[in-house]
């Protein structure tokens, strides 16, 4: 898996929980990458998107038509590895000591800035993965450690070894 700096080669798996108006700004703002955009439009929704599909990342509108980005929150944490959650906010500002004590990732307020965007997402998906990485046997993790080194200085050639299962896949071979 090749990143960029941005993270925007990256393949996120985003599960987006927003109203259908607000959708198409998403869409557009991620069109130019590599992320997997799942949307649904309540909190009703996602809990079988979350059984049915796997996603790294979740974006949420701080107030759904049934519900709020704690309710959300509720229902990813259910799952595991739980995605991280991401809570779109209009202007509140003071919601984000609340998400982060909740245990959520980050409050992104709009209008979305696409640089933070483009920051924050690949942030968190890089979290969750070294949380995944921390509960596997240290074997394995030495192992995804050295092949990753090997891959970042070009010592391998492309390809030739994927490591890109979700790490919870080796967790289970422990």
């Amino acid at each position: 898996m090749r990143e960029d700096t941005g993270g925007r080669s990256a393949d996120i798996s985003i599960l987006a929980v927003v109203p259908a108006q607000r959708a198409a700004e998403l869409k557009h703002l991620i069109a130019h990458t590599r992320w997997q955009l799942r949307l649904v439009n309540n909190v009703a929704d996602v809990h079988a998107m979350l059984r049915t599909q796997s996603a790294s990342v979740v974006l949420c509108e701080s107030v759904l038509s049934d519900g709020t980005w704690a309710d959300v929150l509720r229902e990813a944490n259910e799952i595991s590895p739980p995605p991280l959650m991401i809570v779109l906010a209009d202007t509140d500002e003071s919601l984000w000591a609340t998400v982060l004590s909740l245990g959520g990732y980050d409050v992104l307020v709009r209008p979305l800035n696409p640089s933070e965007v483009y920051t924050v997402v690949p942030m968190a998906w890089r979290h969750r993965r070294t949380q995944q990485e921390e509960t596997i046997c240290p074997h394995v993790r030495s192992v995804l450690r050295r092949f990753r080194q090997l891959n970042a200085t070009r010592m391998l050639p492309p390809d030739s070894c994927r490591f890109d299962k979700p790490l919870a896949e080796y967790a289970r071979h422990r």
